[in-house]
């Protein structure tokens, strides 16, 4: 299992947790992850699309920088008695994130919210909205020991019970229905 060292609010380190394998110890699959993030893209498109010509395209056929990597910080909590975007730059500065920041903040952290919200290289989900276009255009993605995904653990398998066979067949009801008939 990959571990990550926690840190806390100010930036000090407070332990380390497990990153689940099943999530991010996983191989991406690039067609499948080209193909969601052009699905949402495409949802949210207004339809007043526009191709430019030969003579508009500007550009060159080299990478002109590095594939960004899914790089993750995760904190023990945060702890801000009121809201104040001041602070929360401080907490970014104090943890050295830099660029665009995705916030993973869990349902009912208002005080987080309001902090963030006006910090023009954050963007902040909850939880449970967490998905794949955010997550690859951000260069940071930062967790909270309560809003880190971990794998849902299976059900245990019922006991497979033996199938009884059927006592009587459709043919056998027909010869008893036309017997009773006979009666």
């Amino acid at each position: 299992m990959t571990s990550v060292d926690v840190r806390t609010q100010s930036g000090e380190p407070d332990g380390t947790v497990e990153l689940d394998e099943t999530i991010f110890g996983i191989q991406p699959n690039v067609p499948v992850m080209h193909q969601v993030v052009t699905a949402q893209l495409a949802a949210r498109r207004a339809g007043t699309q526009s191709t430019l010509t030969r003579a508009e395209v500007a550009g060159g056929g080299a990478k002109p920088w590095r594939q960004k990597g899914g790089k993750i910080v995760v904190i023990d909590r945060w702890d801000f008695p009121a809201p104040k975007t001041k602070d929360a730059l401080a907490a970014l500065g104090a943890l050295g994130l830099e660029g665009r920041v995705l916030v993973v903040v869990a349902a009912g952290e208002e005080a987080v919210w309001k902090s963030f919200r006006n910090l023009q290289n954050v963007h902040m989900l909850l939880a449970q909205e967490l998905n794949a276009y955010d997550v690859l255009c951000s260069d940071w993605v930062v967790f909270t020991r309560d809003t880190l995904p971990a794998a849902k653990a299976e059900p245990a398998a019922a006991p497979a019970e033996p199938i009884e066979e059927p006592t009587a067949t459709p043919v056998d009801i027909a010869a008893a229905d036309d017997a009773e008939d006979a009666e």
